[in-house]
């Protein structure tokens, strides 16, 4: 995917990805696209719901973040590396 179609896609809406992926599942399943349509379709519907899916992990980290008074807090990663669980 190029920088520009990266770029376009973080502008939009999840809303609006999740429409343009559903668009695009609704051709592949009518089965009129040819192969190379229907390839490209499938490719971008997945580029579609990638884009979707990181716009809801940030959301979700923001509600996350949210404390008792409604201020959003500092979000630190938990540091997983060398943790063996103990």
């Amino acid at each position: 995917m190029s920088e520009e179609a990266k770029k376009e896609m973080e502008e939009k809406s999840i809303d609006e990805l999740l429409s343009e992926a559903e668009a695009r599942i609704s051709a592949l399943e009518g089965g009129r696209l040819s192969l190379e349509a229907a390839f490209k379709a499938y490719q971008e519907g997945m580029n579609l719901l990638k884009a979707s899916s990181e716009k809801i992990d940030m959301v979700e980290k923001k509600v996350q973040q949210l404390n008792s008074q409604g201020e959003l807090s500092p979000f630190d990663e938990p540091d997983t590396e060398g943790d063996d669980g103990q």
